[in-house]
Order: C-alpha cells, then sequence, then structure tokens
C-alpha cells in the first residue's frame, strides 16, 4: 500500500497568518507556535540507531530487555551483526569492550540511509552478555540525547508564547529524552512582517545521515506547520463557542 500526501506549504504559510491574526496573534506568536510543533516533529523523526518490528520486548537467549519501542529497536539493530555467547575463550576474537561493540556495529551501517547490514550467523562477532548490556547503554544514551535536544529547543520556543493558551512539548512526550532537553537551543522571533526562529540541536551526533535522515527537516516542518494551522482552528472554535451566549 502507498500513500502519499502533498503539502501546498505557501497555501498552508496563508492560513498561518489568516488565522493567527483572527486569534489575536502576532506573526511572531504564530511563528514561535509553529516552531514548537516542529520540534516535536524532529524528535518523532530522529532515529534510534535502527527499526525493527521486534516492538515493545526483545529476546535472545537469557537477555530480555522491556523498556519500550525504542530500546527494542536499538537491541534489534545490534543484534543484526552480534552473537551473544556465555563466554569468550582467550584464544577466541570477541569484542571485550562496550566501545569495540559499538564501533563494529558502527562499522556495519552500510546498507541504504545507514542501516545496519544483516550478517549471517557465522559473520557476526562474539561479546558476552556483560559487555552486550553496557555497550547498549551507551546508545541509549546518545539516542535520548539526539531526541532530547529538539524537545528542548520546543521547550525553550514555548516559553515565547504569550497568554492562557501555549502550545506545548507536554510533560509525557517522549518522557524518556526530556532529561536530555538541554541540548537544544532556539532563538525567539522578532516582532516584523517576516519574522523568524532557529532551532538547533548541538549533540554532535545529530549531524549523521543515520540520525537525521535526508528530507526528515522538511518533513517535520511540513507536519509542524499543518499541525500549527490545525491548532489554530481548533483554538478559534473554541473562542467563538465561549463568545455565544
Amino acid at each position: 500500500m502507498k500513500i502519499e500526501s502533498t503539502f501546498d506549504r505557501p497555501k498552508l504559510e496563508r492560513s498561518l497568518k489568516t488565522y493567527a491574526k483572527a486569534f489575536g496573534d502576532t506573526n511572531a506568536q504564530a511563528i514561535a507556535r509553529w516552531g514548537v510543533q516542529t520540534c516535536r516533529e524532529m524528535a518523532f523523526e530522529t532515529a534510534v540507531f535502527g527499526k525493527s518490528k521486534m516492538g515493545a520486548k526483545g529476546k535472545q537467549g537469557a537477555i530480555t530487555w522491556a523498556k519500550g519501542k525504542q530500546e527494542g529497536a536499538i537491541v534489534a539493530d545490534a543484534l543484526k551483526v552480534i552473537l551473544i555467547v556465555p563466554s569468550i575463550g582467550k584464544d577466541h576474537k570477541g569484542l571485550s569492550s562496550p566501545e569495540a561493540v559499538n564501533s563494529w556495529i558502527d562499522s556495519k551501517r552500510t546498507r541504504k540511509n545507514k542501516r545496519t547490514v544483516i550478517l549471517p550467523i557465522s559473520e557476526r562477532r562474539i561479546c558476552t552478555e556483560t559487555v552486550f548490556k553496557k555497550a547498549m547503554k551507551t546508545r541509549f544514551k546518545k539516542a535520548y540525547i539526539a531526541k532530547g535536544g529538539w524537545l528542548g529547543a520546543g521547550m525553550i520556543l514555548s516559553g515565547f508564547q504569550t497568554g492562557a493558551e501555549k502550545i506545548t512539548i507536554g510533560k509525557n512526550f517522549m518522557s524518556f529524552a526530556q532529561k536530555h532537553s538541554h541540548f537544544g537551543r532556539a532563538t525567539k522571533p522578532q516582532s516584523s512582517f517576516t519574522p523568524s526562529s532557529q532551532i538547533s540541536n548541538t549533540a554532535k551526533h545529530t549531524a549523521s545521515s543515520w540520525v537525521v535522515k535526508a528530507g526528515a527537516t522538511t518533513k517535520a516542518i511540513n507536519f509542524g506547520l499543518n499541525k500549527t494551522v490545525k491548532w489554530y482552528q481548533s483554538a478559534l472554535r473554541a473562542q467563538d463557542k465561549k463568545q455565544k451566549p
């Protein structure tokens, strides 16, 4: 099944200005709201070092991971090139450190969009359960940092909004990543006819194409714009309802 969606960006931008004015917002306020929605979308688009249908739980041997789809995806990605064994003999060239495990996984990101290859069992490098778990903790942290930076930028923009009604990130939205929100940056939209705001993520690995894929930024901006227009439409309906006797 193929689903296609086309955004008429100029039309949506005109709608944003129209609805914002009707709501009583300046163009700068509209940009701030659009920015928050874009940051939410960027956090969603930021990869978790591999995708899998594994779901919430992934299991191999004695290891069970049940901390959500994000971690399950990372583990599943690693197990495409890693084989976990109870112990490694002195004469066997296994991976003996978390750094070596992660370096091996990253070296095998040779498929399209830097996806990890799926190696035959005989070609996978081995490591113990203890080393594997330590390596995965490092990868979990990096994944959360990348997502958390965008959430942090959105939180900053959310604070630039005025009035009682605000678009926020929400305390339960990707709560596992919000502790890394300090990696986010955002500039305040200045009042003008064509205000703008810049958002950024200072986590270095977000510059990698396998963390933020090509086209992800444009997609996030477009979806953020569309959701902001819908937010204004909903807010105006609620405003109109309150004013009616």
